[in-house]
């Protein structure tokens, strides 16, 4: 039985090979379903560019940077003129009297022809721990207002740092 095996592999490679190049074996080949074999049943490198039908993949079928960019297409039109923006960034700051006041309140105006786009306050100095502010708002389109006050009588006199930020808007 030993001296067997060499010519039955033969014969069995023979019938394969034959099989394989009629009706039958192609028969056999379309036997399995489609999709049936994926990336767990394919081994490393059994899929090469000699068995990839040209023009059957797609440009999802590759990752990112693996197709270089082809020539840029013609510039197009140019697009309508948008509209102005904002320019003259300013901040206006105003400081109120350094003092014993119990209450404050204090303004910061843009100059003319400019709008607040924000604005903001700071108790001064900052060991003025007894003053909390009250108010901070844009009064109006022009102008930031702060409030503050104290909380428990202060020992330290203190004063009010209000900014406005101002710019020229294009209506």
């Amino acid at each position: 039985m030993k001296n067997r095996w060499p010519v039955v592999l033969s014969v069995t490679a023979l019938v394969v090979a034959v099989l394989g190049a009629t009706p039958v074996g192609e028969a056999a080949l379309n036997a399995l379903p489609r999709n049936s074999v994926g990336p767990l049943q394919l081994k490393t490198n059994a899929v090469t560019s000699v068995k990839v039908k040209n023009g059957s993949l797609l440009r999802a079928d590759f990752r990112a940077g693996q197709i270089p960019a082809g020539a840029a297409g013609p510039a197009g039109p140019a697009g309508a003129q948008g509209a102005p923006g904002t320019s003259g960034l300013q901040t206006v700051f105003t400081t109120s009297p350094i003092n014993s006041s119990t209450t404050r309140t204090l303004t910061a105006t843009c100059p003319s022809g400019k709008v607040a786009l924000g604005g903001g306050v700071a108790v001064t100095p900052t060991t003025a721990t007894e003053v909390a502010i009250t108010a901070s708002y844009l009064a109006n389109s022009t102008t930031w207002t702060a409030s503050a006050q104290e909380v428990n009588t202060q020992a330290v006199s203190w004063g009010l740092n209000v900014v406005v930020i101002c710019a020229l808007v294009a209506p």
